[in-house]
């Protein structure tokens, strides 16, 4: 009985997007020896006993109770508007009033706007309100449908669209009416950062919060259709004091929605900073327990945010370092036997070292350079959950691929996807324990840079060539023995199949337990009909090596300004599709345009 009344209780959210890491365990096989295994509660954003989340629910449900009584006044308005537009001469269409979607609001909004533009009886004024209406109600549609099921979002659906409908009858509706409607979307607009928060972390405060707001829009939606069910406001109030009461009373109620919608947006960014807040302590406690490869690369995962999103970056990235405990580049060490022979190696490799850090510096130069839409691209990345997991859960090897999902024909400049790998090299860079290479494709194409450079074969022998130097300069003991004679010529000549050899087994000769960081950016511009099956090789081998790499923990990370074609089915299910279209976050505009500045 317990069960039935708990799954009554989550079928109120039903759009309510399931953690998957939760969704794992809760149906992970139960053994004879376990009993009550814990389940996730959203809004406590933890693992609790299946009491503990009965209890929340029901507290969740009976919150939600307590708008039946306003809900219903509303309903009871909506059908009484509804059986007076019923006995007019224009026919009706019949709305379910308690299954009303937006969808249905819209049509209405096209509908209304389309008669009226023949109609010189309505105002300018009203036809604007109608038209913005359609135009800009993006949020409260996604607001609606973060309501529990049932008819709590149809209440407020059906009264937009009877109003709208009545509207287009009535001759006589005043601009108050028209001005409130519109509003009311617009309020949801100005917190639509918060529509995306509660969709994605649920928190029981915040559910509080918008059971205000919702109470708040029934409200300003019964005062609206009390006009319309005395036909008007005129024959409803009749003295012109009782008409600017009702004005005033409208107005409040608008000023009242507004406002929550206000504290509602704060409430959300305390949520997120707290959620932060708790995820940074979870990695603190945790670097008590995991070895020292995972504390380096939650290390790095955290200094990375820090770096893309907040003011505070100092003090956390000398905490951060402090915590990640780094290792002096001499500690991995060996004797000098082969050390003629590696040179020899790097040498035939025709490897500049000072490239890929010139390259880096004039990526690290993007946060002064781009725009706001990119870098809104960029903090995205940042903060999407595949990035975090990639990097900063567990020590495993790990290959991600991320499509940036940018218009081409309109982009211009770098790649803001290169502004993130340029950090979180740099970032990588200061743990002296990690072994970090990198290549920046969008620096290195036939238009800017007409050499060998610009091509899978240039990458791969400079892939080589910093690993093959890191390791020179820690003094390990590089064996080349694997080399054979012929291999040496094909070295030299810059043959993909055997520098793709020679970069495989630096891999294996790197001692248990190291990280190595690889970041290749825009690697999709060699995915050209010449280049094209280089590209594939390169991409299908190192996918490969990082699969297969237990001892190493091997992270690649693989960004392209649109999306990668035919290379891309090597790391699924591992891609990373950011929005085609990505929401300008002033306050995290602020914080990453302030990068350099506090550096």
């Amino acid at each position: 009985m317990e069960t039935d009344i708990l799954e009554q209780v989550q079928n109120l959210y039903p759009t309510r997007r399931p953690n998957e890491a939760a969704l794992f365990i809760e149906n992970r096989v139960i053994l004879s020896q376990e009993s009550d295994l814990p389940i996730y509660e959203s809004q406590l954003d933890q693992f609790v006993s299946r009491e503990a989340a009965y209890k929340q629910q029901i507290i969740s449900a009976e919150l939600w109770k307590n708008a039946d009584e306003e809900k219903e006044k509303l309903f009871a308005l909506v059908e009484q508007v509804q059986a007076k537009l019923s006995k007019t001469k224009v026919p009706q269409k019949n709305t379910k009033l308690r299954s009303c979607k937006w969808e249905e609001v819209i049509s209405e909004v096209k509908d209304t706007s389309q008669k009226w533009k023949t109609s010189p009886s309505r105002t300018a004024r009203a036809r604007r309100c109608v038209e913005k209406l359609g135009q800009d109600s993006g949020a409260l549609q996604a607001w609606v449908g973060l309501l529990p099921a049932g008819d709590y979002g149809s209440s407020i659906c059906g009264a937009f669209k009877l109003a709208i409908g009545a509207a287009s009858q009535l001759h006589k509706v005043e601009d108050c009416i028209f001005d409130a409607l519109v509003e009311i979307p617009e309020c949801m607009e100005n917190a639509r950062r918060y529509v995306s928060i509660y969709k994605d972390h649920p928190d029981q405060y915040l559910e509080r919060k918008t059971f205000d707001l919702y109470l708040a829009v029934l409200r300003a939606l019964s005062h609206i259709m009390q006009a319309f069910a005395d036909d008007g406001i005129h024959r409803f109030l009749g003295s012109m004091a009782k008409q600017s009461t009702y004005k005033e009373e409208l107005f409040k109620s608008v000023q009242e929605v507004k406002k929550l919608s206000g504290k509602i947006k704060e409430e959300a960014q305390q949520c997120l900073a707290e959620r932060q807040a708790r995820m940074n302590k979870t990695i603190d406690e945790t670097h008590r327990s995991v070895d020292k490869t995972e504390k380096l690369v939650q290390s790095i995962y955290c200094m990375l945010v820090e770096r893309m999103t907040s003011e505070s970056k100092g003090l956390a990235l000398a905490n951060l370092q402090a915590s990640a405990g780094s290792t002096p580049k001499k500690a991995i060490m060996g004797p000098h036997q082969s050390l003629k022979e590696t040179k020899k190696l790097l040498k035939m490799l025709d490897y500049n070292a000072r490239l890929p850090a010139d390259d880096l510096e004039a990526c690290l130069k993007l946060a002064d350079l781009l725009d706001e839409e990119p870098m809104a691209r960029a903090a995205a990345m940042v903060q999407h959950d595949k990035l975090r997991i990639w990097l900063a859960e567990g020590s495993s090897s790990r290959a991600l691929l991320v499509n940036g999902n940018s218009d081409l024909g309109s982009a211009e400049g770098q790649s803001p996807l290169s502004l993130v790998d340029a950090e979180l090299v740099k970032i990588s860079e200061s743990m002296e324990a990690a072994f970090v290479i990198k290549y920046f494709c969008g620096l290195h194409t036939q238009n800017l840079d007409p050499s060998p450079a610009s091509s899978p074969v240039g990458m791969m022998a400079s892939l080589v060539g910093q690993l093959l130097s890191q390791m020179i300069d820690r003094e390990m003991d590089v064996d080349v023995s694997f080399l054979e004679k012929s291999n040496w010529k094909d070295v030299e000549s810059h043959n993909l199949f055997a520098l793709y050899m020679v970069f495989r087994n630096l891999v294996e000769q790197l001692p248990p337990k190291t990280l190595l960081v690889c970041v290749l950016d825009e690697v999709s511009l060699y995915e050209t009909r010449s280049m094209g099956g280089e590209t594939d090789t390169v991409m299908r081998r190192l996918t490969r090596l990082v699969a297969n790499s237990t001892d190493v923990t091997f992270k690649m990370l693989v960004t392209c300004r649109g999306r990668a074609l035919d290379f891309q089915q090597y790391f699924h299910p591992d891609i990373l599709d950011l929005d085609e279209d990505i929401e300008v976050d002033d306050m995290a505009m602020w914080n990453i345009k302030h990068i350099r500045g506090s550096e």
